[in-house]
């Protein structure tokens, strides 16, 4: 069996793992690997400025446009092909329709990484969202399952995979810290940070909580939220208790997780239109072995017997410090020591999370019709 992976904007260079989303589409191939082999398609993310306005536009044919097309040659002789997180643009469609017609019996996947993602689109790349819900309407015409990490059963007619964002835990080290630091409370959020991701809620929380534990902040990423982040921090006078490190891997992200008691995932997916959301960060910290905040409905909102989660309100209110303080107690405060908590969030969560058992319904799909 031959399958073709297909990605946009992500660098894949096979065993060269870099953020998160780099690690995942590894991940990804390297299970694909395991019921086929894989051949690599994987378009550049950096385009000039030029070539991104050149692909707003619905005529002229861009650079991107060009890179494209070579899909329908690396298409030839495949029995499937896994398309993550495209475009959709009617070009693209074509192209689709293309490599149909060229082979019927070709299995199509695309997973979609976030749905509904159009209010994702901001400033002059709003033009997208009409390319977008164009296409949509009409891939049903050659898309066979759409891989979600929602819980829609269909999308755009489409019926779904459902699977749940996984990382391979082996690539993941397990928190390693042995005592809490007294009355204070460590939160640590990893992102590429954007408005969806909701963190100035945390930050006004933090300004209106008057209780005495110190609460601190490790924000760790980069992204276009940072300047205005920086900026209300500066402004509620929150400097020492919020410290931006920027991006960090390896052992420098390591550290700061190994001091981590809580994480905190997103905030604020609300603003995006998403209710339910298969976070990879989550997924993140629960290999390492931290408990987790989240602002969104996860597949932990119905996991029993797992006390290490908390769920806050999905709206635009400052985050209750003291909802934090209470989950705090409640997992610290007791006879189990760090390490056991620890160990037991991760133990619990690689049976649902890692990647050894939580890509099989892909794999499963692509083996009974192309097998059929």
């Amino acid at each position: 069996m031959k399958g073709l992976y297909f990605s946009e904007g992500v660098a894949i260079e096979k065993g060269i793992a870099g953020d998160g989303i780099e690690k995942k589409v590894l991940s990804q191939i390297n299970q694909l690997e395991d019921i086929s082999s894989i051949e690599i398609l994987s378009l550049p993310c950096n385009q000039s400025f030029l070539d991104k306005i050149l692909f707003l536009l619905p005529i002229v044919n861009s650079k991107r446009d060009k890179q494209r097309n070579i899909l329908k040659k690396k298409a030839m002789g495949k029995d499937f092909i896994y398309i993550r997180k495209p475009t959709l643009t009617r070009k693209f469609l074509n192209i689709l329709r293309n490599i149909k017609k060229n082979n019927s019996k070709l299995l199509i996947l695309m997973e979609v990484p976030t749905y509904p993602f159009h209010k994702e689109y901001k400033g002059i790349s709003k033009l997208l969202i009409l390319k977008s819900k164009f296409c949509e309407k009409k891939l049903n015409e050659v898309v066979d399952k759409i891989i979600t990490y929602s819980n829609d059963k269909f999308i755009w007619d489409i019926e779904t995979i459902m699977i749940s964002n996984c990382v391979d835990f082996s690539l993941v080290p397990m928190r390693t810290t042995s005592c809490l630091k007294k009355n204070t409370i460590i939160m640590t959020s990893i992102a590429n940070f954007n408005y969806w991701h909701g963190l100035d809620r945390l930050i006004l929380g933090i300004s209106n909580y008057s209780g005495k534990y110190k609460i601190l902040l490790n924000v760790v990423g980069e992204g276009k939220e940072i300047p205005s982040l920086k900026k209300l921090t500066k402004k509620l006078g929150l400097q020492d208790s919020i410290i931006f490190y920027g991006f960090q891997e390896g052992e420098e992200l390591t550290k700061i997780c190994n001091r981590t008691d809580i994480a905190i995932d997103s905030l604020g997916r609300h603003r995006s239109g998403v209710k339910y959301n298969s976070s990879l960060k989550g997924k993140e910290y629960a290999a390492r072995g931290i408990p987790i905040v989240s602002g969104v409905l996860t597949e932990f909102d119905n996991m029993e017997n797992f006390p290490y989660y908390l769920k806050v309100p999905s709206d635009d209110t400052a985050i209750d410090i003291e909802e934090i303080v209470k989950f705090y107690k409640k997992i610290y405060i007791n006879n189990k020591s760090v390490k056991q908590i620890t160990k037991e969030i991760r133990t619990y969560s690689y049976g649902y999370f890692d990647y050894s058992t939580g890509f099989n319904p892909v794999k499963e799909a692509i083996l009974e019709k192309v097998e059929n």
